[in-house]
């Protein structure tokens, strides 16, 4: 496909065009079979480390990834849209009212989207550290908090763990090997990487040594990702992605308070797309200008 734009810029004529096109389609069906053989596999492979032995597994897969990065991009447009008034409103009252009343009229509004946002801040939140995080219901704010902290501190924990195993491992799979070659890691690997890792410090001691490889066990393989006490690294950062609901609705009032103050101060106004009317006063300006 290629080659016929290629030899057009180096001005051969139609003859040599039409050999060297012909020679690239007989160079293509040849490799053809080279790929089917040799790069469907490899790219079996980097799938295969990717989905189930990668940081991504502790996220959900290349899915969970790219429908947590979708609601992280909504979140973030919406606040964007609440630092200059654009977001969805019924403004039809303000535009009527008074302009010594449209202000007060503002703020009442803005200070009552904040605390709603504030509020529903913490419903996600306290949803959140019941059903994903185990914290009791009858458990003080402050405690739930400290416990969502200490989970969200040992997981991405393990995370950082997994991220160095996969800089280990991306020269082995991208030169066409398995993540999970046996001859990667074995026991005495596996026990020295925990120890060296800094487990100790975020678990207990009784879990830190159920991780390890039994002393009959040092010199069998060991799949090269890291363990969690109890649980499993799969989707284990999910429930702590959850998380964005709560911060993503606290960023929101924080926007939403930031914007009444420049409208307090007279940065700003009440009008939700005040540039437009910028716009399209400087094309007005260009189009007379033209005339």
């Amino acid at each position: 496909g290629l080659s016929r734009p290629l030899t057009k810029k180096l001005a051969w004529d139609e003859t040599r065009r039409a050999v060297v096109t012909i020679a690239a389609i007989v160079i293509g069906v040849v490799l053809a079979r080279s790929w089917r053989a040799t790069g469907v596999e490899w790219s079996g492979h980097m799938l295969n480390w990717l989905q189930e032995g990668s940081s991504l597994t502790m996220f959900g897969g290349l899915r969970g990834v790219s429908t947590r990065l979708t609601i992280l991009l909504a979140l973030v447009g919406a606040s964007l849209a609440a630092a200059t008034g654009k977001h969805i409103n019924i403004d039809i009252a303000l535009r009527f009212l008074n302009e010594r009343l449209r202000v007060p009229v503002f703020v009442l509004a803005t200070s009552a989207t904040s605390v709603f946002c504030v509020a529903a801040a913490w419903g996600f939140f306290d949803y959140t550290s019941i059903e994903s995080f185990g914290a009791q219901r009858d458990w003080p704010r402050q405690q739930k908090i400290d416990h969502v902290g200490h989970h969200v501190s040992q997981d991405f924990f393990v995370w950082r763990k997994q991220v160095g195993l996969d800089l280990s491992a991306a020269p082995h799979v991208i030169g066409g090997g398995k993540w999970d070659d046996p001859g990667r890691m074995n026991g005495r690997q596996w026990n020295a990487f925990v120890e060296s890792s800094g487990y100790r410090a975020y678990y207990t001691k009784e879990q830190v040594d159920g991780m390890l490889a039994p002393p009959e066990g040092l010199e069998e393989s060991r799949i090269a990702m890291v363990i969690v006490p109890d649980s499993s690294p799969r989707g284990l950062l999910v429930h702590v992605m959850n998380l964005m609901f709560p911060i993503g609705l606290l960023l929101l009032a924080m926007r939403f308070v930031l914007r009444m103050i420049l409208v307090i101060g007279g940065a700003q106004t009440t009008e939700p797309e005040p540039e437009f009317a910028i716009e399209e006063d400087d094309e007005a300006a260009e189009g007379e200008v033209a005339k």
